[in-house]
Order: structure tokens, then C-alpha cells, then sequence
């Protein structure tokens, strides 16, 4: 499929980028990037595996107050009739705030990936900072480094990030056309 072959991509892009900087360079420097890329990818699929499940229980919750809603209102007369209004608010309300609980801990996930992320490039930078002065002494390393990691920066997270969104964006479009137009629609959380 698409996915494993752009993931075999991924692979043998990944492993180019570190065996050209063992070979030309030293091999700590290989290690930082191999490494930090490595971390960045497991934290990514943790993160991401745990949210999905938080989205599929705010995705149930969110069909189940619907329905809920629904069929109180389509069997209001019953409801009246046996006096179960209270019961079905209760029931209703119950519903709702488990979504809103499950709504925030979606977020809350959201933040936990982006902020995880930033953390492990900012360790990778750091590090690289701090060997500042070995880079110094070698200054054709220097500039492999900031190109390296500016590419890096632009490329696998700029590019490919964005897109991965801006294609969610874009079936939640074609998804708004083709059913009922709702503004709601667009302010959905991608994962």
C-alpha cells in the first residue's frame, strides 16, 4: 500500500542521511541525529496510538449523547407519558460530560504530542549547541550541521507535517460538500 511504501521511503532516506555522516564525518555526530530522530518516532507513534483511543472514545460518547438527544425528542410523548423526564435529562447530561471530560483529554493529548516533539528536537539542538566549540574548530562540519538540521527541520516536520494536515483539511472539506455544509466540521481535531 501507499503508507508502506512511503514508510520504506522514509527508511532508506533515513538511513542514507545517517550512513553519509559516518562516513564523511564523525561518528557521534551520526548517533545524535540517528537517535533523536529514533526517540522523535517512538514518543510520535506512543503519543498518537494513545490518542487515537481518546478519539474514539470522544467520537462514542459524542454519537451516544446525539442519539440520546434524539430519541428523547422523537419519544417525547412516551417520556411525558411515564414521567421520565428527569430520568432522560439526568441521563443526557451524564452523556454530555463524559464528551466534554474525553473533548478535553483530547487536547490535553494534542499538547502532550506537540510539546514531546519540540522537547526531542530541542535536546538534539542542545547538543549540538553545546559541542559548539569542537564544531568551531572544524568549520565545513559547522555548516553540514545547520544545513542538516535546517533541512531537517523544514523538510520532515515543516512539509511533511503540514501536508498530513492539510489532507485531513481537505477530506474534511470534501466530506462538508458532499453532506451537510457545517462550520463545525472544519474545527474538528486531525488525529
Amino acid at each position: 500500500t501507499a503508507s508502506t511504501l512511503r514508510s520504506m521511503i522514509i527508511g532508506i532516506e533515513i538511513t542514507l542521511v545517517v550512513a553519509y555522516l559516518v562516513w564523511n564525518y564523525e561518528v557521534w555526530f551520526a548517533a545524535i541525529v540517528g537517535v533523536s530522530l529514533a526517540v522523535y518516532i517512538v514518543f510520535t507513534v506512543l503519543v498518537t496510538n494513545w490518542r487515537t483511543v481518546v478519539r474514539r472514545r470522544w467520537n462514542e460518547l459524542e454519537t451516544k449523547a446525539h442519539s440520546r438527544a434524539v430519541d428523547s425528542l422523537l419519544n417525547f410523548e412516551t417520556v411525558k407519558y411515564f414521567g421520565n423526564e428527569d430520568y432522560e435529562a439526568r441521563r443526557y447530561d451524564e452523556t454530555l460530560a463524559a464528551s466534554q471530560r474525553t473533548a478535553v483529554m483530547s487536547q490535553q493529548s494534542l499538547n502532550v504530542l506537540n510539546a514531546g516533539q519540540q522537547v526531542i528536537i530541542a535536546i538534539a539542538l542542545t547538543l549540538i549547541l553545546v559541542l559548539q566549540d569542537w564544531f568551531a574548530a572544524r568549520p565545513r562540519l559547522l555548516q553540514v550541521v545547520r544545513r542538516a538540521f535546517l533541512l531537517y527541520t523544514i523538510v520532515f516536520i515543516g512539509w511533511y507535517g503540514l501536508a498530513q494536515l492539510s489532507v485531513v483539511h481537505v477530506l474534511a472539506f470534501a466530506h462538508a460538500v458532499t453532506r451537510d455544509f457545517r462550520w463545525e466540521t472544519f474545527l474538528i481535531d486531525p488525529m
